[in-house]
């Protein structure tokens, strides 16, 4: 243990040793290099018609100093292009991307930096009236190209496409077309998150929203090629980029094709084997990146007195509005690779001859699934089963994030969450177990007001695993509930805004109880507020309104550690409604606010959450319940590699005033690190806080250590 600290001691020393001597010499050349000239944005190729410019500090202020373009003219950043009716203009730019400016447009050219070593650029156009047409060359490393106008952002990854800057019914209008390649586009002040493919378009409007992405239409692609001159904004006679060169002359087509025979004809060997094999590679291995997550678990077992090496397959595939995951555990011997030496081998090996093999055959294949998913709960149509932790019901005020994983592995259930909206008639289904149900939820809704989609819904929820045992004491509970759902903004990936309430009691059924064998509470609960996404960011933020005995959620992702309290609770402690104390029991309400977030950056590289509840009452500081937040970053690998981790935030009493802000916090840090591709180490460190006997919290700290080893 002490050699391997000493030897990653002295690789610590050695990286910075490199770092500052490498630092150095670039801050030399740099230095060296200062008093040369920068080099030129582009040239003028080629132009039509009245073309102004105007370069230097007047570029960028509200009175530039125009003079007309002349052919092979050197442009620098910041550069001002106006272009008059019936006017074009194509600009080269150092990377040999190609601009070309539609007649009446207004283009700044205020960012452009390039590197002839790496290739790397940046550059920021802002498009104020008129049209643009881009041939991006290829972007390397931490390159971009963007072009920006008053609606939107458009950044590219290497394409060619076109922006439209035009006037709409209600202000300007954005639009973006797309030829090759890929562009993401957002509104302004935000991370474009709505990516484009070769052949689609899309709209932004005045106040930043962006219409549904669609294929590109012939009215757009010819309004955005009418130029008034001979030729479409399509059509250049600069040369573009490689990336975007078109049909070859006659004699570098045959050229082209006597190579491509040579290639399909020809071994390759070597070197250029070599080579060939690890771009395949590399190629595939960026897919299983993007779609795959392979993570492996080694243990052992003992079975009839023989050790056994453990290995469990745990993998997720998420494709948009398809995902799912499999589970498969394998016990073997000397060699994982080879299945027949499995000690459970018969539990995957398939066979098709007779019928009852395939459907034998086509169990075991299901059996590994955790779960299958189609779409997103708020969609029309949404199915989910198999066994996952974020089942809901509704609006979430009584069945929310519930998980029936609780004792996965060992016990392997198919639960299924549905929603179906057909013609104003919806069902939202919630059952943990289809062929033994315990936890189940069901909301019927329609549409009670024609072309307004504000939704009624009827709701219950209850854990019906009582009726399965006729001697069991245990009474059956749950909730009631009404509500109204009103989807008020619905865009793809930009924002979401769903605006709800509910109204719901709980519920008791006990046939032991010949007084009272069902009951609705003493209390109630009211919740109202909105839900949805803006941009990258999930949230939820609601008022909560609670009377006498009634719990809202009980069904969440921890209710099987809190069941036996619920059901403590539930026979105990609760009495049917009194309607001739309604009054005072609406007046001993208790209000609060509940805020939920969650957030993705840079495709899952960041992610967090945050949530708090406060309720409008005296604080009880022994529960330490009434005013809590908690909070959780995590930061994966490929941000800052080899290193990862997480940290996640627990504070009670988080506005109570008089309470110290470290008072009672609970604080958890994960630290990962890559020892080698497919094995890392974590280290955890928790603070938290336990009661005493008397009810005072004491700090408490603990620390582990864990491996992990992941394929691909």
């Amino acid at each position: 243990m002490f050699k391997k600290r000493v030897n990653i001691s002295i690789l610590i020393c050695l990286i910075f040793v490199l770092f500052f001597a490498t630092n150095s010499f670039v801050s030399g050349q740099a230095a060296s290099q200062q008093a040369a000239p920068p080099p030129a944005t582009g040239l003028v190729k080629v132009y039509i018609g009245d073309v102004q410019i105007a370069f230097g500090e007047t570029a960028s202020t509200a009175a530039p100093v125009f003079a007309k373009a002349q052919v092979n003219q050197e442009l620098k950043a910041p550069t001002r292009i106006k272009t008059g009716k019936d006017s074009t203009i194509e600009i080269l730019l150092q990377d040999k991307s190609v601009l070309k400016i539609g007649p009446g447009s207004d283009l700044l050219i205020e960012t452009w930096n390039f590197d002839s070593q790496s290739k790397q650029k940046q550059g920021i156009f802002k498009l104020f009236t008129g049209k643009i047409m881009a041939f991006v060359s290829k972007l390397t490393g931490n390159s971009s190209f963007q072009i920006i106008t008053n609606n939107g952002v458009a950044s590219v990854r290497g394409t060619s496409f076109g922006v439209n800057v035009k006037d709409g019914p209600s202000g300007s209008l954005m639009d973006v077309l797309v030829f090759k390649g890929q562009v993401a586009v957002g509104p302004l002040g935000a991370i474009p998150s709505n990516f484009l493919n070769a052949g689609q378009m899309v709209s932004v409007a005045a106040n930043s929203v962006l219409s549904t992405i669609s294929d590109i239409t012939s009215e757009a692609l010819d309004e955005f090629n009418q130029t008034g001159t001979e030729g479409g904004m399509q059509d250049i006679e600069s040369e573009p980029p490689e990336e975007e060169n078109g049909t070859p002359a006659e004699g570098q087509q045959n050229e082209q094709t006597n190579q491509e025979q040579q290639t399909q004809t020809t071994e390759l060997t070597g070197q250029e084997k070599q080579e060939a094999e690890q771009k395949v590679k590399s190629e595939f291995e960026k897919w299983l990146d993007k779609y795959l997550n392979f993570i492996g678990d080694f243990g052992s077992t003992v079975i009839d007195d023989q050790v056994w090496s453990t290995f469990t397959v745990d993998a997720e595939f998420d494709f948009g509005k398809i995902g799912f995951a499999l589970y498969m555990p394998i016990i073997y011997g000397n060699d994982l690779f080879n299945p027949e030496s499995w000690y459970n081998y018969e539990s995957y090996h398939l066979t098709w001859g007779s019928f009852g093999e395939v459907l034998d055959s086509t169990g075991k294949i299901l059996s590994i699934f955790r779960y299958f998913r189609i779409n997103y709960p708020d969609d029309p149509f949404f199915l989910k089963f198999g066994q996952f932790d974020d089942f809901i019901l509704g609006n979430g005020m009584n069945l929310y994030l519930y998980s029936n994983m609780y004792d996965f592995p060992y016990v392997r259930r198919l639960g299924v969450n549905m929603n179906l909206l057909f013609k104003g008639f919806g069902l939202n289904l919630a059952i943990d177990q289809l062929t033994k149900p315990g936890v189940v939820g069901i909301r019927p809704y329609f549409q009670f007001i024609k072309n307004v989609p504000l939704y009624l819904g009827f709701e219950f929820t209850g854990d019906l695993t009582p009726l399965y045992d006729e001697t069991s004491i245990e009474p059956v509970y749950g909730s009631l509930a009404t509500g109204l759902t009103f989807p008020i903004i619905q865009t793809q990936n930009f924002l979401t805004i769903i605006g709800f309430g509910d109204l719901s009691v709980n519920y008791v059924m006990n046939s032991n109880d010949a007084e009272n064998p069902f009951y609705i509470t003493n209390g109630y609960g009211i919740f109202a507020g909105l839900r949805g996404n803006i941009l990258f960011i999930n949230y939820r933020a609601e008022y909560r309104m609670l009377a006498g005995e009634y719990i809202p959620q009980i069904f969440s992702i921890d209710y099987y550690k809190k069941r036996s309290d619920y059901v403590s609770y539930f026979t105990t402690n609760t009495n049917p409604l009194d309607f001739s104390a309604l009054s005072s029991l609406i007046s001993g309400a208790k209000s609060g606010l509940f805020l939920e977030a969650q957030f993705d950056l840079f495709d899952k590289k960041i992610t967090g959450y945050a949530s708090w509840a406060h309720y409008f009452y005296q604080q009880t500081t022994s529960t330490l319940a009434n005013d809590f937040l908690t909070a959780g970053v995590t930061l994966s690998d490929e941000l800052l590699p080899p290193f990862e981790g997480t940290l996640e935030l627990v504070k009670p009493d988080f506005l109570v005033e008089g309470v110290n802000f470290f008072e009672n916090l609970s604080m958890k840090i994960i630290l990962g690190y890559t020892v080698s591709e497919g094995f890392k180490i974590y280290v955890s460190y928790s603070i938290f806080y336990i009661p005493d006997i008397s009810g005072n919290y004491l700090q408490q700290t603990s620390y582990s250590v864990m491996t992990q080893v992941s394929f691909f």
